[in-house]
C-alpha cells in the first residue's frame, strides 16, 4: 500500500496545567497515533511539542531552536506519516506547520518541520520554508531516512 497519511487535531488536546499569571503558560496532554502522544506547552507566546513514545519515553521537540525563537504557534492540525499493517497504522514520522515570528513587526512565517518518530529519540529532521512545494518536500522528507537536525 505504500506510505499514507492520518491527522489528529490540537484542537482535541485537553489542558493539564494552566497557569496565565505566569507568562501564559499551559500544559495539554494530545492525542497521537499508534501508541504516541503529544504534549502541547505554551508559555511566553511561544509554543513547543513533546512527543511521548508507545515506551512512555517523553522528548522535547525543541522547536524554537530549529525553526525560531520569536513568538510562535504550531498549526492546528498533525499530519502522521506511516504505513498501514494490515488495519494497524504504524506512524514513524509526523509533519508539523510551525508559525514563527522571525523579527521585531515581521509577520509569521510558516515552516514545515518533518519528525522523526523512531530509530532514537524523536526529532525535527528538516525545515521547509514556505514556498510552491513546500508540502511535498517535507513529505518526501518524512518518508526518507531521517536523522536529527545540526543545533
Amino acid at each position: 500500500m505504500g506510505r499514507v497519511s492520518q491527522y489528529t487535531l490540537l484542537d482535541d488536546c485537553r489542558v493539564l496545567v494552566s497557569k496565565p499569571e505566569e507568562a501564559g503558560y499551559s500544559s495539554s496532554e494530545c492525542p497521537g497515533l499508534g501508541g504516541f502522544a503529544l504534549r502541547l506547552i505554551n508559555a511566553d507566546a511561544r509554543q513547543n511539542l513533546f512527543v511521548k513514545t508507545p515506551s512512555g519515553d517523553e522528548h522535547s521537540l525543541r522547536l524554537s531552536e530549529a525553526a525560531g525563537s520569536g513568538f510562535s504557534r504550531i498549526g492546528e492540525r498533525i499530519e502522521w506519516r506511516g504505513t498501514m499493517e494490515g488495519r494497524t497504522f504504524k506512524p514513524d514520522a509526523i509533519v508539523l506547520r510551525y508559525y514563527v515570528v522571525e523579527g521585531e513587526g515581521a509577520e509569521e512565517t510558516a515552516y514545515l518541520l518533518p519528525v522523526k518518530l523512531t530509530s532514537g529519540p524523536p526529532c525535527v529532521a528538516d525545515r521547509f520554508a514556505p514556498g510552491q512545494d513546500q508540502s511535498k518536500q517535507a513529505r518526501r522528507a518524512a518518508d526518507s531516512p531521517m536523522s536529527c537536525l545540526k543545533r
